[in-house]
């Protein structure tokens, strides 16, 4: 029985990270979107958790976007 609580603990803490994951996400979009809208500021985001990559970019981004290969390593 005890370590059917030692899972479930586990579980509760991994869900309780990747919820403040996901919050820190979402403000640090909406943080690139906010700087993006003043004038002359481009912003280019990429955020990798897990394997999986959110992206983010002011809209008329001219900067050249690094490769994939410069991305993954």
């Amino acid at each position: 029985m005890g370590r059917t609580n030692d899972m479930s603990d586990e579980r509760r803490i991994r869900k309780r990270e990747n919820e403040r994951i996901n919050r820190r996400t979402k403000t640090l979009l909406n943080k690139g979107f906010e700087l993006g809208q003043l004038d002359g500021i481009e912003v280019a985001l990429l955020i990798c958790k897990y394997g999986h990559y959110t992206t983010f970019k002011t809209k008329g981004f001219v900067a050249r976007e690094p490769s994939w290969t410069a991305i993954v390593s």
